[in-house]
């Protein structure tokens, strides 16, 4: 018998029992986000769709799926809290909910172009910031792109060379 959020579903409750079991499913982040979307009650959720852990670690991907429906907004913020709650219980168990990113290698593409973006920048006596504003990009954005962790665009990489008055290659 489907549960009043699933009035537009088209499975059966246990099929979408079984995609929320399966953070890998290709459905998951659909009815992950549906579920959320449309319920308010944790011990519902939790006891009998959702891992607490595989909440954790896909909230992020769920919250941007709920995102493209306004209706969801709110909704959004209660499941945020939920979602720092279980985090920091997981945590004080131990649990790694995000395995950390790898440092790019340092004879990359994006190490070198960062490299020399930063190396322009400091001989211009710029801030990454100053830089941002003139390439219309943030400084955060910027700081990654230094560091070759960012993987940028043609277009973006364009717009700083213009910016810097500098050929980058």
């Amino acid at each position: 018998m489907p549960k009043a959020w699933q009035w537009d579903a088209g499975r059966s409750d246990e099929e979408i029992r079984q995609i929320l079991k399966n953070p890998a499913d290709p459905s998951f982040l659909h009815y992950a986000s549906h579920l959320l979307a449309r319920n308010n009650v944790p011990k519902e959720v939790f006891d009998e769709y959702l891992g607490i852990k595989d909440f954790c670690i896909q909230w992020q991907n769920i919250k941007r799926r709920m995102r493209k429906d306004r209706l969801s907004l709110g909704r959004i913020q209660f499941w945020e809290a939920i979602y720092r709650h279980l985090k920091k219980g997981l945590q004080a168990d131990g649990v790694v909910l995000r395995q950390p990113s790898r440092p790019p290698r340092q004879d990359s593409l994006r190490v070198k172009v960062g490299k020399r973006i930063r190396d322009l920048r400091h001989s211009k006596k710029m801030t990454q910031e100053a830089l941002a504003d003139g390439a219309r990009l943030t400084q955060q954005f910027v700081s990654k792109i230094e560091q070759g962790v960012e993987n940028l665009s043609l277009d973006t990489l364009e717009r700083i060379q213009k910016f810097l008055k500098e050929d980058l290659f």
